[in-house]
């Protein structure tokens, strides 16, 4: 390892909602991978128990995490706080209910030696519930509005998206990349795929380690999903929507819409019918572009 990649510091930085235990296990794993000037971020945006729970777990600890408390539940926000209060060269984030192997920050660490990396992406198994969706590694969204990913790769290549769950880039991507977008809402979908395809829009490189590993525990509980089959998929579309309207060439819109009325209506006409569905398909779509306009109008 070079000197650059070994004066390189990581902040890690773990938003939390209402997953005790599981935060509390996480940062029992991180906290011995820290070294020299390391240090480990945890947003909370828990209900009053469930972060007094992790305090009380937390006391013998307090000084050696930074530990912040945010008043209402919102993924983006959360990782922003998260950067604010950040001091080091790299962000590195995680989920909280995660095992990562020994080595997962001297693995994204070294990355940062290759000419014009900006973030990396940690490899993701996800326990007992795989969601890989193509053969090639890597993640992003079709011209037709698919969204496809595998962070299961065995090869270091490079990569047009990461996964929330364990993604890292530099201050000096930040500084011309700017904050994670807060119009991404409910279950916050494609939120960290946004930034991973501005960070590239910016010149930089986005890398897929698959030694910088972790095992995605996929608590039963707690997290931004939605608590309903309808709400997620209202979300999902929404956030959806916004994405590409971002991101995507606009003259393939028509398509992105037609893909994704069928789907919402394969998904719920057993529970809604395929009128209900279409309805609620529509409404998504709807408020993904208002939402869009009114920031952008600010």
């Amino acid at each position: 390892m070079t000197k650059k990649a070994e004066e390189a510091t990581i902040s890690v930085i773990i938003p939390t909602f209402n997953r005790y235990p599981f935060i509390v296990d996480t940062i029992n794993h991180i906290i011995p991978l820290l070294r020299n000037n390391d240090e480990l971020i945890i947003v909370d945006q828990s209900n009053r128990d469930v972060t007094a729970k992790i305090k009380a777990d937390l006391s013998v600890k307090e000084n050696t995490i930074i530990y912040k408390t945010i008043a209402f539940p919102s993924l983006p926000n959360a990782r922003n706080v998260g950067i604010e209060l950040a001091r080091n060269a790299i962000f590195l984030f995680l989920d909280d209910d995660i095992e990562p192997d020994k080595n997962i920050l001297e693995e994204h660490r070294k990355m940062y030696n290759m000419k014009n990396v900006g973030g990396v992406a940690g490899a993701v198994v996800e326990a007992g519930c795989p969601f890989t969706n193509t053969k090639a590694t890597g993640g992003g969204m079709t011209c037709y509005g698919r969204v496809y990913r595998n962070f299961t790769g065995n090869k270091i290549i490079p990569v047009c998206s990461f996964l929330g769950a364990n993604m890292s880039f530099s201050r000096k991507a930040f500084e011309k990349t700017g904050y994670f977008d807060c119009g991404y809402t409910g279950n916050a979908t494609l939120e960290e795929t946004d930034y991973a395809y501005r960070l590239r829009s910016a010149g930089f490189r986005i890398m897929f380690n698959p030694n910088a590993r972790l095992i995605h525990l996929i608590a039963g509980s707690g997290g931004c999903r939605e608590s309903t089959s309808k709400k997620r998929e209202s979300s999902n579309i929404r956030n959806a929507t916004r994405f590409y309207l971002k991101n995507m060439n606009k003259a393939f819109f028509p398509l992105f819409f037609v893909y994704t009325i069928f789907l919402s209506v394969k998904r719920l006409r057993s529970s809604l019918g395929v009128v209900r569905s279409l309805k609620l398909g529509t409404h998504a779509i709807c408020e993904g572009i208002i939402s869009l306009k009114k920031a952008t109008s600010l």
